[in-house]
């Protein structure tokens, strides 16, 4: 039964939900509604401000009785749905996992493995700024200040990720309360102190930009906004300052109505006011890897720097609310645009996890994971591993006479190959036998160093193996010098191997050696293990000089989950590297627009050719 105090409370709050989404259902919602408790209310209040659909709405007011196991998990899939059970199901995952200051990075890459739906995030983050508003009614420090190390260190980076500020900045600032009391106070002490003086600034600096903006006939919004203490404690430690001496505490924001009124209005403002140009941004040209998009610029107002934030509406709404401001209704329960761009991150999560996705992440500069994947041992224990990793080289991570003995796998629950390649998330379980052994055919997929290591000790395969996997990239910019024709005959045949015992750089002095299965084998001049080659094994070798060839690619394709990872794998195939990547979502069909560097044109044909073979490609350009 719904708390005494919540009664009449939910009327007002329906009506804010029909007026941004009119398809919800309201009785699911009056249902739960019903189960709900304070805490959960205040969490489900908060996401109706970010406009969220049914399902998160349901399952945060059921937060508390779920978590409490005041409500089954039958009753919630019989009452509300599957959805609804699979999104609290994901959050209590999330508060199984155990914190520790030092190992928040890996924390967060577990969050992010463990969450297959965006709404799971956006809730966790919701229940997060709930508790932290009701600890500041708390006198207990010191177990709020690891709650706040927390916030600070895992869920505030998290909300910049999905470019969520509005939620971003009450977790910082509410972190700060109790990691350091006493600089929040003063801080809060001083604002206040000249708070008068720069509201007034402000308003006359609105009002000077207002009427600049009025005779050039542009519409634009024009308003003073606050700093957030954390910014400004931040900014104090980085640049070792008092608060006297940070100057920058006046801000205005522009929002106009489109991209070319946002360049029209930074004219304007730079050609009556001096600019500070070190302090220029165009994040709308180059935006950064959460979506945010604005133009950021620093003025002298009346003998004091200002900063000036100018972006359209839409880019607005991005910034304050992140990836919940494409939670946008029309003729269904949400609207196709947000599961596009929902999906979108999805793809790129799951490019992660592919064995070409390295280069193609290292050019989105997304870094959620990096080199690396977290998957799950049945018991919900994360374990790292390199991208393209194997239920093999799980089974070596969790003890080396695991993986000895392995002889099959299970990943979620169905049995898979030995060389299946593991996702971010995956739950991984190793059935060993008594009578099962490494295979030597296991070094062809084994990922880790540390399982290849184990896996040739248990075989007795001595020594550091002189040649490694192909390094195309590499060995396509390194010419070697036969000293017969029978060397020379090796060389047009073979591809060279980067040496794994002294790892050569592009540059560096180089020799190539001829093994004894007639491989090529190219170390560092300096490596002590030529000592031990015949001086007619050793050739000349060199790095080319390369001319990159760069192309820009817009593909067209129809709306089809998947399509896009089809088209980046595609293009990877044909060892042509991704610089960047965009894409313009529109009414049934995406332009994918990818820069590539190639090699020759005959390649680039070739991965035009393979394109245009995609069901879903609907046309190509190039430029």
């Amino acid at each position: 039964m719904v708390e005494q105090k919540l009664q009449g409370q939910l009327e007002p709050l329906i009506s804010r939900i029909k007026e941004y989404n009119p398809y919800a259902d309201i009785d699911r919602v009056r249902k739960a509604f019903c189960q709900t408790d304070e805490y959960s209310w205040e969490i489900a209040k908060m996401l109706i401000g970010f406009k969220a659909d049914t399902v998160t709405l349901i399952s945060a007011l059921l937060y508390n009785p779920f978590m409490q196991k005041k409500i089954s998990e039958q009753s919630i899939e019989k009452e509300f749905g599957k959805e609804v059970l699979e999104t609290l199901r994901g959050v209590a995952r999330i508060n199984l996992i155990k914190f520790k200051p030092s190992d928040s990075e890996n924390v967060r890459k577990i969050i992010f493995a463990m969450a297959k739906d965006v709404r799971i995030i956006l809730l966790k983050l919701a229940e997060r700024i709930q508790k932290m508003r009701m600890l500041k009614l708390s006198k207990n420090l010191s177990e709020n200040k690891e709650i706040a190390e927390e916030i600070l260190d895992v869920y505030a980076p998290i909300a910049y990720k999905l470019g969520i500020n509005s939620m971003k900045s009450e977790l910082e600032d509410s972190a700060l309360y109790f990691i350091d009391q006493k600089a929040y106070a003063e801080l809060k002490s001083k604002v206040a102190f000249k708070k008068d003086d720069r509201d007034k600034q402000i308003a006359k600096a609105v009002d000077k930009i207002k009427g600049l903006l009025r005779e050039k006939n542009i519409n634009a919004k024009v308003l003073g906004r606050a700093k957030h203490f954390y910014s400004i404690y931040r900014k104090m430690q980085l640049q070792n300052k008092r608060f006297e001496e940070i100057l920058d505490l006046l801000a205005i924001r522009v929002i106009t109505e489109t991209v070319d009124d946002c360049y029209r209005v930074l004219g304007i403002i730079h050609s009556n006011y001096t600019p500070i140009i070190s302090e220029f941004y165009d994040y709308i040209a180059n935006p950064k890897p959460n979506m945010y998009q604005s133009i950021h610029t620093k003025i002298i107002f009346e003998n004091k720097p200002v900063e000036v934030q100018i972006r359209t509406l839409g880019m607005h709404q991005m910034a304050e609310e992140g990836i919940a401001a494409h939670w946008r209704y029309k003729n269904t329960e949400r609207d196709k645009l947000f599961d596009k761009k929902i999906a979108w991150m999805k793809q790129i999560l799951e490019w992660k996890t592919t064995s070409n996705a390295k280069e193609l992440i290292d050019s989105l500069k997304i870094d959620l994971f990096k080199n690396e994947i977290i998957t799950l041992t049945p018991q919900g224990d994360p374990i790292s591993l390199p991208e393209g990793s194997t239920p093999v080289d799980f089974a070596y991570h969790v003890h080396t006479g695991v993986g000895n003995s392995t002889e099959k796998a299970k990943v979620n629950g169905s049995i898979v190959p030995l060389n299946h390649q593991l996702k971010a998330g995956d739950v991984v379980e190793i059935m060993t036998s008594k009578n099962a052994r490494p295979s030597r055919n296991w070094l062809n997929f084994a990922k880790a160093t540390f399982a290849r290591s184990k896996i040739r000790e248990s075989l007795h395969i001595q020594g550091v193996q002189t040649e490694d996997e192909p390094t195309p990239k590499l060995a396509n910019k390194i010419s070697i010098e036969p000293k017969t024709k029978e060397q020379q005959k090796i060389i047009s045949k073979e591809i060279p191997h980067i040496s794994r015992d002294c790892d050569p750089q592009f540059g560096e002095k180089i020799v190539a050696v001829i093994t004894k299965d007639g491989k090529i084998s190219i170390h560092r001049e300096s490596c002590k293990n030529l000592m031990n080659v015949e001086q007619s094994k050793k050739l000349k070798a060199g790095w080319e000089d390369v001319k990159e060839n760069k192309a820009f690619l817009t593909v067209t394709v129809e709306d089809r989950m998947g399509v896009l990872a089809e088209v980046l794998n595609t293009i990877a195939l044909q060892k042509i590297n991704v610089n960047t990547i965009n894409s313009i979502v529109k009414k049934d069909k995406s332009d994918i627009i990818v820069e590539v560097t190639y090699d020759s044109k005959e390649q680039l044909e070739n991965v035009l050719a393979k394109l245009k073979q995609i069901r879903s490609v609907m046309n190509i350009r190039k430029k």
